[in-house]
């Protein structure tokens, strides 16, 4: 993230009520802990730094950067170690637990995210973090408790509602879509509980974009946890304008995941894509069609969940049905088992 970014961010919050709760936040104040840690004369990695292209972190890479930390005396910034944590890879898991030593707080957290039984500590930030990133993704009430908070992903796997629906004023009618997701929010969430922070504006009265207003911190947002982008693709169905008039929108940076997918889409996948194929924005629908092709091609999409969204569209929010045609014949053409789908799809 270039500095003129970073400026221009600043300038793209104001008019929310977000505050400080933002991504952007996170990468500034993860930077200064590092600096930080510079200054004083500690030359230690950086532990969410992705060993894949695909924005991953081996959990051996992982393990190996914290006893640098442990042999230095030095605690990982909240930020960092948060983000590593989202960042484990899938795959790995049990050898690296297999030699892990938890002796300590943040050990015995790496120990939980990987898929072992611990004790919960008191660092509430760090085992927010740990359940989250574990491979089983399921309600842990210990850590719901210890947060000291209710909202979505912090404790709670988040529970997801699509609702499209049509705004008339005579002659007019305005197609809306949103996301609604429990658990509730009751009040402000520490901005060190990154899971949480996506759904500021899914659940309560907050508005803006927490993932950012340019495309490239947009992208950056899309790196935070990917091995759960459902949250990520939740902001990004909130920010869709389907009266958008200008072109080259830097909200097209929600669909970029999609292009070099490795697992099938979940629900708020589907409905993204779907939506987004209905922009009138040509780079947004474009990038879209190409997500399309990519999901058919590797065979990520769920015909039914996706059709199901397209129909919501065009029925509830009353979107013309003409904003999809186009997309679906240039998918159709590229090869027969794109068009077998589309024809299911239509179906």
């Amino acid at each position: 993230m270039s500095f003129g970014s970073m400026v221009s961010l600043g300038w793209a919050y104001k008019g929310t009520n977000l505050g400080v709760h933002n991504f952007v936040t996170t990468f500034l104040k993860r930077n200064g802990d590092i600096l930080g840690q510079v200054q004083v004369g500690h030359a230690l990695p950086i532990l969410c730094a992705p060993t894949h292209e695909h924005g991953m972190i081996t959990p051996a890479a992982l393990v190996t950067r914290l006893t640098h930390y442990e042999a230095a005396k030095v605690p990982p910034s909240p930020y960092d170690m948060t983000l590593a944590l989202l960042r484990l890879d899938a795959e790995g898991r049990d050898d690296a637990r297999a030699g892990l030593r938890p002796d300590n707080e943040m050990m015995r957290a790496l120990t939980f995210a990987l898929g072992g039984e611990m004790q919960i500590g008191k660092t509430k930030w760090l085992w927010v973090a740990a359940a989250a990133a574990r491979n089983d993704r399921k309600d842990t009430p210990r850590i719901a408790k210890l947060s000291g908070v209710s909202a979505p992903d912090v404790g709670c796997v988040a529970r997801y509602q699509f609702v499209a629906s049509c705004r008339k004023s005579v002659p007019y009618s305005f197609p809306q879509v949103r996301v609604r997701t429990t658990p509730p929010i009751k009040k402000m969430l520490p901005n060190t509980y990154l899971t949480g922070l996506f759904h500021l504006t899914t659940v309560g009265a907050f508005n803006g974009s927490v993932s950012g207003h340019q495309a490239d911190d947009i992208r950056w947002a899309g790196t935070l946890w990917p091995q759960n982008l459902e949250p990520f693709f939740a902001q990004g169905i909130c920010l869709f304008d389907a009266a958008q008039k200008l072109s080259n929108s830097p909200f097209a940076a929600f669909v970029e995941p999609i292009l070099t997918a490795r697992t099938a889409l979940g629900p708020m996948g589907h409905n993204l894509l779907a939506l987004y194929l209905a922009s009138t924005d040509g780079a947004v629908r474009g990038l879209a069609v190409e997500g399309l092709i990519t999901c058919i091609e590797r065979d990520l999409l769920d015909v039914e969940t996706f059709a199901g969204a397209t129909r919501r569209l065009i029925a509830d929010a009353r979107f013309p049905a003409t904003r999809w045609r186009r997309s679906f014949a240039q998918v159709a053409k590229v090869t027969p088992h794109h068009a077998q789908q589309i024809a299911a799809i239509l179906t």
